[in-house]
């Protein structure tokens, strides 16, 4: 149901599933610590001062609007995440996405974050959403699938793909910082599209980059091996 006030909420449900039914937090709540459980839902909107998720065994969903306040910010540590709202930070705060299972975010789940994002679980990535930072680094550690238009900006921070990135849609990536592709890109599906912002560089260090649209470098382009650059 839904709560309000300044309150930290604390709470162990072991194997049992938490769900947040009405609006959280009318009046901004104090942090909200999740230590366990198996499925976590929210579907009205979460207004706290962070919101932490120690480990989990099923899905955690978000689908209203969730604001943080403080640098912990959100941190959720489970199997399956799924975005389907907007995620918004302030007073630096954090987006860490530790998923052992698949990570989800719809095109209606954009970040506007004022601390860094970072996915760093074991499970792959399928996203649609824009993310963007005030000056602070976006990570994927593991394999992202594009399911929609996706525009990252990181300002000075850096943008960072650890391994594949896929998908029949294009990518729009804006950093002053470094903007690195550590993996193949398009190698099982072509991007759309490709476009890096003016400022910065971008490395480029898996070999293929292939799109069936333009792909287009407004930066300094660094490659470490031999590359194929292909647009169909």
């Amino acid at each position: 149901g839904a709560t309000a006030g300044a309150e930290n909420r604390n709470v162990t449900a072991g194997s049992s599933n938490i769900l947040c039914t009405g609006g959280v937090g009318g009046t901004r709540l104090g942090a909200m610590t999740i230590n366990s459980a198996n499925n976590v839902t929210e579907v009205a909107g979460l207004t706290t001062a962070s919101l932490v998720q120690s480990a989990g065994t099923g899905t955690t969903l978000l689908t209203g609007a969730v604001n943080t306040n403080t640098a912990a910010g959100v941190q959720l540590t489970t199997n399956n995440i799924t975005q389907n709202g907007t995620l918004t930070t302030t007073g630096n705060g954090v987006v860490t996405f530790t998923n052992a299972g698949s990570l989800t975010i719809s095109a209606a789940g954009d970040l506007f974050l004022d601390g860094a994002f970072t996915q760093n679980g074991t499970g792959a990535v399928s996203t649609a959403g824009d993310i963007s930072t005030t000056n602070d680094n976006i990570s994927f550690l593991r394999a992202v699938t594009l399911t929609g238009p996706v525009a990252l900006s990181a300002g000075n921070g850096n943008i960072t793909f650890s391994t594949t990135l896929d998908g029949a849609s294009s990518l729009t990536a804006n950093s002053v910082g470094t903007t690195t592709f550590n993996g193949v890109v398009g190698g099982i599906t072509p991007l759309s599209a490709l476009t890096t912002d003016a400022g910065g560089s971008t490395s480029v260090n898996g070999g293929l980059i292939r799109t069936t649209g333009s792909q287009t470098y407004g930066d300094a382009l660094t490659l470490s091996t031999p590359t194929t650059l292909a647009a169909s």
